[in-house]
């Protein structure tokens, strides 16, 4: 999948997600019409994020999204042609939305968990399998709503509303490693 942009949401009146595609041709950009990711459905919207694919360095796309009737989490990726049926995320549940990006050629996932108000993180491989068991997010790693991710400088970021006050905004951040 090169020069491709993908945005992805979530139906008005149902649970089904969409997506479009943006491809740059010749200065008539367009936006692709929206067609359902298939098997997908939710109560909140996806997160989208890209990594780089092997062997033949091309990008792939990963959606992941809480279930429209549960608290699973999903993961599903997209090759620029095709979606991958969604795979169930085993090790996590949450009652709000989550999130992706990538990272050091992984892909880092973030989440509440559900029935809690702690926040977790972990690595999974460009497969969609853990790499890790999943991590607490620091000492203050604790909301109501699910946390946010970006890479900065190399450095991996956390954000998360806290406890307290309406601009309670805490961080935490990772940098390398394994």
């Amino acid at each position: 999948m090169q020069d491709q942009l993908v945005a992805a949401w979530k139906g008005v009146n149902n649970s089904a997600l969409y997506f479009s595609t943006l491809r740059p041709s010749n200065g008539a950009d367009q936006w692709a019409p929206p067609l359902p990711i298939p098997h997908a459905a939710s109560s909140t919207g996806p997160s989208l994020a890209s990594l780089d694919s092997e062997p033949r360095g091309s990008k792939v796309v990963y959606a992941l999204w809480k279930g429209c009737d549960n608290n699973k989490l999903y993961l599903s990726t997209y090759d620029g042609n095709s979606w991958r049926l969604p795979a169930e995320l085993r090790f996590a549940n949450t009652d709000v939305n989550s999130t992706l990006v990538a990272y050091e050629g992984k892909i880092v996932v973030s989440w509440k968990q559900s029935g809690s108000e702690n926040l977790y993180w972990m690595f999974l491989a460009a497969d969609g399998s853990p790499l890790m068991e999943p991590h607490e997010i620091g000492w203050e790693g604790t909301s109501r709503l699910g946390p946010t991710l970006a890479v900065v400088d190399g450095t991996l970021c956390a954000a998360w509303k806290g406890m307290g006050e309406p601009a309670d905004v805490r961080v935490s951040t990772w940098r390398g490693g394994n």
